[in-house]
Parts: C-alpha cells; sequence; structure tokens
C-alpha cells in the first residue's frame, strides 16, 4: 500500500506541474495550439452503423467510437476499460480481466453481436466456469465501434442489443512517416492485481504491403475489489495469459486491400480453493475489400474467419470443452441515380456461420455438454435513398434461417426460418442539425448451450436443458437526433451532441429461472418468460477548444416483464464525464474520468428476489508523456494513472464487486 500511495502522490505532482510552469511559455503555446488542436476525433468514419462509410455523429442510428488516441489514452488491460464512458454499455464477470462479457441497452451478452475486423465472433461461454468472448489485447485495437440498438437485418441474428466492432491494427499505424520498419517494446504494471504485463511488436511496411507480429504477457495475481461490506474484499486468484498477433495487409492498387492475420491467446489462473481453469483460442481472419474510383457500381467488402476455442477446468472434477467455429460475409455497394434528387446506395450482403461444440467429463464424453452444431445463414438488402430537401429513405430487410441440432438425437432440434425488416427516415434539417426515426424488427434465435446444456452442482441442484426455447423477436422504435457545429464560441471549437430514445417489445425474452426444489434438488433452465417491454435514453456530447477536449455521456433503460411486473433488462441511470488537454510544451497528454451510477433495483433470477442496489461515482486520471527529444531519441512513451482514485466501495448493478483503487504504470520505447 506505501507504494501505491506514493505512486498515487507522484502522479498528482506530475499533473499540477505542467499547469504552475506554462504560464511562463506563452510564445511557445501560441506556436503548439494549432499542433496540439483536437486529438480527441470528433468525427471518425464508422461502418458498423450503416455497413457504408459515415460519419459517427451524422450516422442515424445511437453510435459511439472510441478512436486510436482513446485507447492510448486508456491504458486498457480489457475491453472494459474502453467501453466504461460509453452509454447504455455494461459488463459482466466480475472482477477478472478475463471474464468480461459486454452487453448492449441492459440486455444479455447473447443479444449483443461483437465483431473483430468485420467477423463475427461465435463464442459466448463455456459451460458456465468462465465467460470471455472478447480475448483480443486491447493495445492492438485501432478502432472500437459501438452501434446500440437493433443490428439484427444488417449483422444477423442476435443483435437485438446491438454490435461492438473493433478493428485491429495494419503495420502502417505503427508506423512514422517515410519509416520502412520498426519495432516497440513495453512493459508495466497495475497495483489492483499486481499485474504485470510486456509487449514486443515489430513491423515493417511499403506503399504495397505490411506486416505486423505482436507477442503480449501478463501476470496478474489477487485482486482487490471494490466490496462495501467487508466481505470478499479479495479475490484470491493468481494466472497468466499470453497474446500472439501476425498481421499481413496488401494494398496492390488504389481501392483495394486485403489482410490475413492470425491471433493466439493462452491464459490460465488457479483460485486458493484449489480450482484451475485453461483457455486456449486460435484465429485466422481474412479481409478483401476493392472499391475502385469512379465506379459506383463496384464496393466489395468480404471478410472470413476460422475460430478453434479449447476451455479446461479442474474444479474437483475436470471439465473440458472444444468450439470450432467458420464462416464469413461478403457484401457489395452500389451507388446510382442523381445526386441531391433521388440518389441510390444500395448494399446486398449475404452471411454464414457454423459451431460445432463438445465436452468432456474427467476425459470421456459428457452429456451434460453433448456434441452439438448450429449454424445461421442470412441474405440482406438496405437502400440508403437520398431525397430533395435532405431526406433520406433508408429500408433494409433480411431473411434468416438457422439450425440447432445435438449428435446423439437426444433432444429435438430446431429448424426455422425469419424475415426481418427495418427502415430509417433521416432528415438533415440544416448544415448542423439531423433528425431520424427507426423502425426495426430484430430475431435472435438461442444458442446451443441455451438449449442442451445440463449441469449438475453437487449439493445444490442442477442446470437442465429446454430444447423447446424460442427465438426472442423485438420490435423497436429509436428517435434520434443530431447536432454538428463546427464552431460555438470561437468559430474554432467543435461540438458534437447526439440524443437517442428508444422504445421496443420484446417477445419470448429468454432469461434464467429458478424452477423448483430445494438443495441439493434445486433446479433452473433457461425459459422465455413471456414479453417485455422496455425504453431508454442516450445522450452524448463531445467539444474541443484549441488543446482541451471534454466529452460527456448519459444513458437509462427501464424494462419490466407484462407478465410478472419483474424489472428485467434493464440499466440505472449512469453519467460519464473524460476531460482531456494536452500541453505540447511538456510533450504531455491529461485525463480526468468520472462515472455516476445512480441507485437502481436489479431482478435477480436465482432466487427471485429484488435487489437495491446504492448509487455510486468512481474517478480516476491518466497522464502519458512522449517526449520528442530525449538525446535525440524520440520513440518514449511514459503512461501513468489512476483507476478508482478515491476507492469507492460498491456493488455494480447487477451485484457484482468491481475492482479497488488501481495505480497503472506503463513505459514503451519504439525503435
Amino acid at each position: 500500500m506505501r507504494f501505491v500511495n506514493k505512486l498515487i502522490i507522484l502522479m498528482i505532482i506530475v499533473l499540477a506541474l505542467p499547469g504552475i510552469a506554462v504560464g511562463g511559455e506563452a510564445e511557445k503555446d501560441v506556436e503548439s495550439k494549432e499542433e496540439a488542436k483536437n486529438k480527441i476525433i470528433l468525427d471518425t468514419v464508422v461502418i458498423s452503423a450503416t455497413r457504408t462509410e459515415v460519419s459517427a455523429f451524422e450516422a442515424p442510428a445511437s453510435v459511439s467510437v472510441i478512436g486510436e488516441e482513446e485507447i492510448n489514452r486508456e491504458q486498457p488491460t480489457s475491453l472494459k476499460d474502453l467501453l466504461d464512458n460509453v452509454p447504455n454499455v455494461d459488463f459482466s464477470g466480475g472482477t477478472s480481466t478475463y471474464f468480461q462479457v459486454p452487453s448492449i441497452r441492459g440486455l444479455d451478452d447473447e443479444q449483443t453481436i461483437i465483431k473483430i475486423d468485420g467477423a463475427k465472433q461465435q463464442y459466448n461461454d463455456n459451460a458456465g466456469n468462465a465467460k470471455s468472448p472478447v480475448v483480443m489485447d486491447p493495445n492492438l485495437l485501432k478502432q472500437v465501434e459501438v452501434v446500440r440498438g437493433p443490428s439484427s437485418t444488417l449483422h444477423g441474428s442476435g443483435g437485438i442489443g446491438g454490435v461492438i466492432a473493433m478493428r485491429t491494427k495494419d503495420a502502417k499505424d505503427f508506423l512514422k512517416s517515410g519509416e520502412k520498419a520498426g519495432a516497440r517494446i513495453g512493459s508495466g504494471y497495475q497495483s489492483v492485481d499486481s499485474q504485470k504485463w510486456f509487449s514486443a511488436t515489430s513491423y515493417v511496411g511499403s506503399d504495397l504491403f505490411g506486416l505486423v507480429a505482436n507477442i503480449t504477457t501478463r501476470d496478474f495475481g489477487h485482486m482487490r475489489t471494490s466490496s462495501p461490506n467487508g466481505t470478499n474484499t479479495v479475490m484470491h486468484r493468481t494466472g497468466h495469459s499470453t497474446t500472439q498477433f501476425l498481421k499481413g495487409s496488401m494494398t496492390p492498387s488504389d481501392g483495394q486491400y486485403a489482410s490475413l492475420s492470425l491471433h493466439k491467446f493462452k491464459d490460465n489462473y488457479a483460485t486458493q480453493s484449489g480450482s484451475s481453469y485453461r483457455s486456449d483460442q486460435t484465429q485466422f481472419t481474412a479481409n478483401y475489400n476493392l472499391d475502385p474510383a469512379n465506379n459506383g457500381w463496384l464496393d466489395l467488402r468480404a471478410v472470413g474467419q476460422y475460430t478453434y476455442r479449447y476451455n479446461e477446468s479442474d474444479i474437483g472434477t475436470a471439465f473440458d470443452d472444444t468450439m470450432v467455429s467458420w464462416g464469413g460475409d461478403i457484401q457489395n455497394t452500389f451507388r446510382f441515380g442523381i445526386k441531391d434528387a433521388f440518389y441510390h446506395t444500395l448494399t446486398a450482403g449475404t452471411d454464414y456461420y457454423i459451431n460445432d461444440q463438445k465436452g468432456n467429463r474427467d476425459h470421456v464424453s459428457d452429456e451434460s455438454r453433448p456434441k452439438a452444431t448450429g449454424w445461421d445463414f442470412g441474405m440482406f438488402v438496405q437502400d440508403d435513398i437520398s431525397l430533395p430537401f435532405g431526406l433520406s429513405l433508408i429500408p433494409a430487410v433480411r431473411y434468416t434461417k438457422y439450425n440447432r441440432a445435438v449428435d446423439n438425437g437426444a433432444w429435438p432440434g430446431q429448424n426455422e426460418t425469419k424475415v426481418s425488416p427495418k427502415v430509417t427516415v433521416n432528415w438533415k434539417a440544416l448544415s448542423w442539425l439531423n433528425v431520424f426515426t427507426t423502425y426495426a424488427e430484430s430475431f435472435r434465435p438461442p444458442s446451443l448451450n441455451e438449449i442442451y446444456l445440463f449441469m449438475d452442482w453437487p449439493g445444490l441442484g442442477q442446470v437442465v436443458p429446454n430444447p423447446n426455447l424460442k427465438p426472442e423477436t423485438a420490435k423497436t422504435w429509436e428517435y434520434g437526433t443530431g447536432l454538428t457545429f463546427d464552431g460555438v464560441f470561437t468559430g474554432h471549437d467543435p461540438l458534437r451532441l447526439k440524443l437517442v430514445y428508444f422504445r421496443e417489445t420484446i417477445k419470448d425474452f429468454q432469461s434464467a429461472e429458478f424452477i423448483g426444489g430445494v438443495a441439493p434438488n434445486m433446479r433452473w433452465t433457461t425459459v422465455n418468460t413471456g414479453s417485455v417491454r422496455r425504453f431508454g435514453y442516450e445522450a452524448e456530447m463531445h467539444y474541443a477548444y484549441e488543446r482541451y477536449a471534454m466529452s460527456l455521456t448519459y444513458g437509462k433503460v427501464m424494462g419490466m416483464d407484462e407478465d410478472t411486473g419483474a424489472r428485467v433488462g434493464q440499466t440505472p441511470e449512469q453519467v460519464g464525464l473524460r476531460l482531456y488537454t494536452d500541453i505540447p510544451e511538456y510533450d504531455l497528454g491529461l485525463t480526468w474520468k468520472s462515472d455516476y451510477t445512480a441507485e437502481s433495483k436489479g431482478y435477480q433470477p436465482w432466487n427471485g428476489s429484488t435487489d437495491t442496489v446504492p448509487d455510486y461515482h468512481v474517478h480516476g486520471f491518466a497522464v502519458a508523456w512522449t517526449p520528442k527529444d530525449v538525446m535525440g531519441y524520440d520513440g518514449l512513451r511514459v503512461d501513468l494513472g489512476v483507476d478508482n482514485l478515491f476507492d469507492q466501495k460498491y456493488l455494480t448493478y447487477r451485484g457484482g464487486r468491481d475492482r479497488g483503487r488501481n495505480a497503472k504504470i506503463g513505459l514503451s520505447c519504439a525503435f
């Protein structure tokens, strides 16, 4: 603790010193203002919202973007670190970096589509022992897009909550201007779990070709938690992870791009009670884009992926399971018509993904996790029609067919189809104002685990299969407005504001439910609970003035089971604030972080209770020092930061513990 306290005091001094010294650097400050202005990206181009390129704040959808600059400032160890300030996005899975499970708008992770480099991630859990659908190291990410709201029509079944889409870095994202090759090594430490990390990256590239290779290792120990009641203040577990990443890319001509990447992840950890867990994932991803200039009929994007995932646990009984997934999608965008009158941006595509899974108990085939196969096939078309007077009409429709089956025939399979329409009306009322309305229908078939999983908990009870589980269907109305000002007070201080309200009804809502019995014969299963009615809000404001920037976010979702009145599928009020400033005279970037979560009542399916969780505030800061000249060397970067600065004691609105105060330090050097 003495080390942590000293580190925090040092960081606060570092934060304060530049402000004291700037007064004497007025002339240098004037020269550097233009250089330092607005590193926080306000008009990032996104693809996930419409499957075509559009500015995030002008997209007719509830979209958030975390760019490379924000990723670097955050000093992340997990995806959760990056998305803490995104409205109506939260994580379950507790304190461990490797248990993080993202969800959008208060829904479970199964209702969120996750993509990496355009490929849908199919893995979601491993027989209840751990959930970790995202094992990509966050420092390899160039950009993260979050689309809140129904996304099944464009991205496939499962997107009732929305989409989280990540893009990994190419060699050109590491190379400086004029460089052909380079390397970067880094190391760091965080106090909350005594985590030590090391990363080494090499890269080579030209106008035609690029190659990047990375290895990152992390060793972690016991985790100090935010538990408010004096119990479980430390989670006793230790472990290690290794990430290996290799990506080659080519741009053989203007408008043409191809890449192939290999991502390997291994981790293992052990608890104080003697239980141990291990994961091993290998993933290949291929991308090809073709968008030649002056050809409105060709804008092709294709992606394919293969994933192998193995999980092993020993909790007195040895379990292991294997998941193999492959598939991809292809789309083309056609552009034709009369500009500013009746211009069409028509995108059509198809996708197919197949999953095979099997499980063992004590190295013998385990009927609780039977060998099973599931596949999903879809076709979609969307036409973005530009009309006079700033109007645009965007109809879309998807056809989906899915199949679920166990090899031994012990349980009945499922084979169904669904058509999901969507339509958006967008009005560019003024140069700085657009208004949109969307109606969408979404569709989520049950996963293999939800249908077929059987789990025996000795002394407690069982989780039993439900092969009669029905797909969820949702009907959603969304209303939003976006305001874009390039100058508010000075003419050089951009402001972006987006406000969204939605309401929806989800039929055959799926949730875990206690179905009776007493220990040791209690029973749970996944059931369709009927109809859930929900509504919610999202707001984002981003403002920049010279070397300063601010981000303010708000989100809230209310949900109720129409049959029982139980609160489900909801999130409490959450407010996030980020303040940024650059001090180029000292090569410093400073960030302040504040998050507030209001009091909430959450329904607990395991015991049928509704618990009130108190509100809480969490604050933190980060400092990045990137000196331009240290004895002629300009490749150094030093990061300092503290999360949960005041060591706030609290439970998340889901009733889980989060991390306690966490001091972080990192050092990297480029050559």
